[in-house]
């Protein structure tokens, strides 16, 4: 990141580099690989691109096209693949990768975190826990095991 990352109109500057690859949108962009963490699509953008921008554009898209559900799952999965490059440990190994995971999505869902944001989001995280796998990585926000862990619950409030 440079000192230009925030500088002027950083959106417009994210979207032209974005349409620059050949994308209409950051979804498109960012769906084109799923589960790459944000840090990996910014550095595909360039050194004046945070990874935050990233996340915050492909958030605010997917909430106008009504899609919270999938962007919940898609940053989960980002988040995971950032957090536990090689896998889902399975034991008490990797709690502290497994927490910095849980923590940056969770803090990534609602601006304004309330009671409901909480419950939803420990509900998917003890799910997880329950349903992957030692070894399991994640594919992406249509990977099995989000999907079941998802199951029920709805973060369209998002």
């Amino acid at each position: 990141m440079s000192k230009e990352t925030w500088a002027n109109n950083w959106k417009e500057n994210v979207y032209n580099k974005v349409a620059a690859l050949g994308f209409d949108d950051i979804t498109a962009f960012a769906t084109s690989v799923p589960s790459v963490p944000y840090r990996k699509l910014a550095r595909k953008l360039g050194d004046e691109i945070a990874p935050v921008q990233i996340e915050k554009l492909l958030r605010e898209e997917l909430i106008a096209k009504g899609n919270q559900n999938f962007f919940a799952r898609d940053c989960l999965a980002r988040y995971l693949a950032q957090y536990l490059p090689g896998g889902w440990a399975g034991n008490s190994t990797h709690d502290f990768y497994t927490a910095r995971a849980f923590s940056a999505w969770s803090a990534a869902l609602s601006l304004d975190p309330n009671e409901m944001t909480r419950e939803q989001t420990r509900r998917v995280w003890n799910n997880v826990h329950q349903i992957a796998a030692p070894g399991w990585n994640v594919a992406g926000a249509e990977d099995q095991v989000l999907l079941r862990a998802f199951e029920g619950l709805d973060f369209s409030y998002i």
